[in-house]
């Protein structure tokens, strides 16, 4: 069941899009309704990857992509749910929602995808989460990616901390990490928290560039609030999807 807050969030975006339609929309009452009806039953289907092709293409191109934390031991118990939003909102569950529109993305300019999570195969077993980031990097390593890209979302005690953060852990994924970084700042308007030299399993057992990417505060009201909606997690995709681009394609 999803909770009050998300579901506001969804009226929000259905009425923003009403107004959009109402203005630009033929006044033709079954365009209209046909229009109302996929919104109601998935509003993310108005959002769309398409407008990458015009910029490039990623094909021969290998990318994993990896929605972070999702692991359960071998009792069948959650060991690495990650940190809750404000209003109780998991890591793991922002995340996959934020890889899974980076997938199709990616795919949508031609990449061959290899995802570490999926909806239909959500939890990741492992005796802990050292020994599951260790498997997600043997992973992009045996299917030889051209890049791994981590998604995650930020967390902080301080609620007002807010913005994106990009981590690397060898010098190998500074051209690439950088351009993702970069990109996602100017795709969300986001504030920049930088792109960070740091230590982390999933990045030190690598052999290919690879990075983290924290797409925002969950513990920032605000923040938290967008990174639940379907148009924000888009925008996450496309803005590393751009990065990718031009990171490939100088």
């Amino acid at each position: 069941m999803r909770s009050p807050n998300v579901i506001a969030s969804d009226r929000r975006e259905r009425s923003n899009l009403m107004r959009l339609l109402r203005r630009f929309a033929p006044r033709n009452d079954i365009f209209q309704l046909s229009l109302l009806s996929i919104m109601l039953f998935n509003p993310a289907a108005l959002f769309s990857c398409e407008e990458l092709k015009s910029l490039g293409h990623l094909e021969n191109r290998v990318i994993v992509v990896d929605a972070g934390h999702g692991t359960i031991n071998f009792e069948n118990k959650i060991t690495n749910a990650g940190k809750e939003t404000f209003d109780r909102v998991p890591e793991h569950k922002l995340t996959i929602q934020i890889a899974e529109k980076l997938g199709q993305c990616l795919e949508t300019v031609g990449a061959t995808v290899y995802m570490t999570r999926t909806k239909l195969d959500y939890w990741r077993p492992a005796y802990n989460s050292v020994d599951d980031n260790r498997s997600r990097a043997a992973l992009a390593n045996a299917v030889k990616a051209d890049i791994l890209i981590s998604v995650h979302c930020d967390w902080h005690p301080n609620r007002r901390m807010q913005g994106v953060t990009t981590l690397y852990s060898k010098k190998i994924s500074t051209k690439l990490g950088r351009s993702v970084h970069n990109n996602l700042i100017k795709e969300l308007k986001a504030r920049d928290r930088s792109f960070v030299w740091d230590r982390f399993t999933i990045l030190d057992n690598a052999d290919m560039p690879a990075v983290i990417v924290e797409a925002g505060f969950m513990s920032n009201r605000e923040e938290g609030g967008k990174l639940k909606t379907p148009s924000y997690q888009l925008s996450v995709a496309k803005g590393i999807t751009k990065g990718l681009l031009k990171g490939f394609n100088p």
